[in-house]
């Protein structure tokens, strides 16, 4: 089984901090903050595949007998202050980000070329592939480079060709994904999706 899992709780909105310049500066990758507990998330796999981030590296328990590899699994950057208004992240939430955030990536406007995050994630899977079938794997990333490796799985690649797919995976009105929780795709289904 391969499980793909969000990271670990992270402060989003710190005290005394003006949240929309924090959340701007955290899209941008300025700043890493740390996890909310230092080694709480236990993982049990073969192989854990993991995010270079803070709130990752921290927030995984590193001290067990799985063996760890970083991989190009950071958060996609995005500008918020391009996609929203203060006002309108007052307003209507998260909801109008990941609204935004789908729209540019369909336009391919995110600061990265969506045929990059593609290939990323068509690297990850094959990652994956390349493990005996029966290897337990754990991939902990961020909410929108999941999403976009589920809807990249799930349409057997075809939200390469058709972008707008990624409507199906990424609701407006629906959190991504809950902390240290997300999908779980068999290794058999990946093979037979992308080993012919």
């Amino acid at each position: 089984m391969i499980n793909f899992i969000k990271t670990p709780a992270y402060e989003t909105r710190p005290k005394g901090k003006k949240i929309f310049n924090y959340l701007n500066l955290l899209g941008l990758q300025l700043i890493d903050p740390p996890p909310k507990k230092s080694a709480g998330l236990i993982i049990k796999a073969d192989l854990v595949l993991y995010s270079p981030a803070r709130r990752v590296r921290e927030g995984v328990n590193l001290k067990t007998k799985n063996k760890f590899e970083i991989l190009a699994l950071k958060e996609i950057t995005f500008n918020l202050k391009k996609m929203v208004t203060e006002e309108e992240l007052s307003k209507y939430g998260s909801s109008i980000v990941r609204a935004r955030f789908k729209k540019a990536f369909i336009k391919d406007k995110l600061p990265v070329k969506r045929t990059i995050l593609l290939k990323e994630a068509k690297e990850i899977i094959n990652r994956c592939l390349a493990e005996p079938s029966k290897t337990e794997i754990a991939i902990i990333s961020h909410s929108f480079r999941l999403k976009i490796i589920e809807a990249f799985i799930k349409t057997n690649g075809q939200l390469a060709q058709n972008p707008e797919l990624i409507h199906n995976f990424l609701k407006d009105e629906e959190k991504t994904y809950e902390f240290g929780q997300g999908f779980s795709v068999s290794n058999k289904t990946l093979k037979l999706k992308f080993n012919s």
